[in-house]
């Protein structure tokens, strides 16, 4: 996907988010996951993709793929237990 029209469509998304009248964290969050989502699949146009392309994006294995989570973030998300429950 040319550049131009990956910006275009993106301020295409921007505004239609903000006719929504959505958050800008919101529309922040929605345009990231836009980009990662062109750029897994080898900037191809967003219109030539399928649901196995989405269902791809979206399987816990892919995250394998991209690398491992640092050992810090590991420890983060353990769920710890409370005391006198077993």
């Amino acid at each position: 996907m040319p550049t131009e029209s990956l910006s275009q469509f993106l301020e295409h998304v921007r505004a239609v988010i903000r006719l929504k009248h959505f958050s800008r964290t919101t529309e922040e969050v929605y345009l990231s996951r836009i980009r990662q989502f062109i750029q897994f699949h080898g900037r191809r146009y967003p219109n030539t993709l399928t649901a196995e392309h989405i269902r791809a994006y979206l399987t816990p294995g892919r995250r394998r793929r991209r690398g491992r989570l640092h050992p810090e973030r590991r420890r983060q998300r353990t769920p710890v237990p409370l005391p006198g429950r077993a």
